[in-house]
């Protein structure tokens, strides 16, 4: 076991430096802990950039980026749902521009953001009654293994170690010590 058990999980998880990668952590979270997730980095400065959707063989796999201004050190939480009930819990009650991600989600995957306060479409007309343009068919589907080799896929809660060490201030450079 490493020394500073934060050590090789703020470096990221994926495969690769925080420089090749762009983020100082990147894990896997469970659906059902991403309120609580979102609300403890928004407690510690962090502002939401983007929640994007990916369309794979083992389910949808939504992917938030979080920033901090004063410590830039890029998060990012992937949230794995299934196809067959692909539906997770908004957070646009924390991050009041998550509203217009989640929408843009559903507009083109059918992913159903649980309170949101206003799921209408954003991007399509509102009488769009066909296949969510970014969803796939089964067979032209990637694999989760192919597009992210070589690291876990298992799913962190908030009160696992590996969530809590992304709250803790690590040896990143404040924006008056880069400039």
């Amino acid at each position: 076991m490493p020394a500073d058990p934060c050590k090789t999980i703020t470096s990221s998880g994926t495969s690769g430096s925080a420089t090749q990668t762009g983020y100082a952590a990147d894990i896997f979270l469970a659906h059902d802990s991403l309120v609580e997730a979102s609300r403890l980095l928004k407690e510690a400065g962090y502002f939401l950039e983007d929640v994007s959707c990916v369309d794979l063989m083992e389910g949808y796999l939504l992917v938030y980026h979080f920033n901090h201004v004063y410590n830039p050190g890029r998060i990012c939480l992937r949230v794995l749902i299934d196809h067959d009930r692909p539906e997770v819990p908004s957070i646009s009650g924390i991050y009041g521009g998550a509203n217009w991600h989640e929408r843009e989600c559903t507009d083109f995957f059918n992913i159903t953001f649980s309170n949101h306060p206003n799921l209408l479409p954003l991007l399509l007309p509102a009488e769009f009654t066909g296949k969510p343009p970014l969803r796939k068919q089964p067979g032209a589907r990637r694999d989760l293994h192919q597009l992210l080799p070589g690291r876990s896929h298992l799913p962190v809660r908030v009160e696992d170690q590996e969530f809590r060490c992304l709250l803790t201030p690590g040896p990143q450079a404040s924006l008056e010590s880069a400039s």
